[in-house]
């Protein structure tokens, strides 16, 4: 059995919590370079149309996985980085709720296969399925994660995802088709869950077979609002692009898709500051029943000097880069991303004040702030799409991701789970058992 003494110690400073971090930065570069490489396979060993299906069937999969995951990847981390008496147990019963949730999963895909006429059904399914099991390994390394085992958790990723790279390009270069290519990448992915899997009990986690319904339904209560806060987060990042499409037209979906793109690329090094972050803000509230306000204003520092150099680098970049990338027809949507590029800073500091809600144990303040912003993004979309175009859904962005910063503020300020001054043990709470 684990305990709080088993999880190595974390090193304070933002120095150290850099050197934790550049394990999901650099999971992160590599997860996105062995998928654009997938895609490219994919692309080039399959026509256009049947191409299409299996990028729609990806898609449909990937927000099917969003629902059904159930946020317990970010439970894991969080009840990791502080173990009690009965962790094991609440992962055992989080595994059975994963493994039990490939039914909904599986359904609700075929019921999409079958009702959208897709004609990649074989393709289709082998991608479904293997996104669901790098779902699986993204939950087994987020409790890695949470247990300070940063560079167990990327060397299974990266070694899994090369092995995904290679098989998959084996298959392509020997002509085979789209399914055979999906098979050789999903092989990596269970190459990952393996090393993973091994790594979870070298750290001395144990798990019998079995699992406790009741156990399963305080996890869900706690996982089942950060999936949907996670959800709501996805669907306002992308409803500006289907906004836009309902309001104008194809061209200006282009434009629009290709400066919000540009606009993403910064929020990538965030995982670099916010991953180990969570695992430290969740072991100091279980540790000491509090967090302080300086907790989180220093990681505040570094994300506002971070958007401030990615946003000044781009504002002078996009265009080049854009022209260079996409070609000179799409030349235009250099304006909206520096419009965009106002927004830089709020995501940045509401994705940090989110996870410190999260680390609290106020995931539910989270889901409900989340939903809101959501409603806020197509309120402001309807309004200033048809008056401004695509600028007008750049600010919408922008107005969305403060809204949202503003409100995590307003609860962070009200709640007693955050005070000023200097930090008093108060014993160990919330701990799980």
């Amino acid at each position: 059995m684990i305990s709080a003494s088993d999880i190595p110690p974390h090193r304070n400073g933002l120095r150290s919590m850099l050197a934790d971090g550049r394990y999901p930065l650099m999971a992160a570069v590599i997860e996105s370079g062995a998928y654009f490489l997938l895609n490219v396979m994919l692309a080039r060993s399959s026509g256009r149309e049947i191409f299409g299906d299996i990028a729609a069937a990806m898609v449909a999969a990937n927000i099917i996985h969003a629902v059904t995951e159930g946020g317990l990847a970010v439970y894991f981390q969080r009840e990791a980085a502080h173990p009690g008496n009965g962790f094991t147990a609440r992962v055992r019963s989080g595994l059975s709720i994963r493994a039990w949730s490939l039914v909904p999963f599986g359904g609700v895909f075929v019921l999409y296969m079958a009702g959208s006429g897709n004609t990649a059904p074989v393709p289709g399914g082998v991608a479904a399925l293997m996104l669901f099991g790098a779902g699986v390994g993204q939950l087994l390394g987020r409790l890695l994660y949470g247990m300070s085992r940063y560079r167990e958790s990327f060397l299974a990723l990266a070694v899994g995802r090369i092995v995904s790279v290679l098989l998959a390009m084996w298959a392509y270069a020997n002509g085979a088709g789209a399914g055979i290519v999906l098979s050789g990448f999903g092989a990596g992915v269970l190459l990952q869950i393996g090393m993973l899997w091994q790594a979870i009990r070298g750290a001395g986690i144990v798990l019998p077979t079995g699992s406790e319904r009741s156990m399963e339904r305080e996890i869900l209560s706690s996982s089942v609002p950060m999936g949907i806060g996670l959800v709501f987060v996805w669907m306002y990042d992308k409803m500006d692009i289907l906004i836009v499409r309902h309001l104008l037209d194809a061209a200006s979906v282009s434009s629009y898709a290709i400066a919000y793109t540009v606009y993403k690329i910064p929020q990538v090094m965030t995982g670099a500051v916010l991953v180990p972050l969570f695992t430290r803000l969740s072991r100091t509230y279980a540790n000491d029943g509090v967090l302080r306000y300086a907790d989180v204003t220093r990681p505040a520092l570094m994300l506002t000097a971070a958007a401030a150099i990615s946003m000044s680098a781009l504002w002078w970049g996009s265009g080049w880069f854009i022209r260079t990338v996409y070609g000179e027809p799409y030349a235009s949507a250099s304006s909206v991303t520096a419009l965009l590029l106002f927004a830089v800073p709020g995501v940045f500091l509401n994705n940090l004040t989110g996870v410190a809600l999260n680390s609290v144990r106020s995931e539910r303040s989270v889901m409900f702030t989340t939903i809101g912003a959501f409603l806020v993004n197509i309120a402001a979309n309807l309004l200033l799409i048809p008056a401004a175009g695509i600028a007008g859904a750049a600010v919408a962005t922008i107005i969305t991701e403060y809204a949202l910063l503003l409100s995590h503020s307003a609860v962070m300020y009200r709640s007693s789970k955050f005070r000023t001054g200097r930090r008093r043990s108060t014993g160990t709470v919330a701990g799980g058992s």
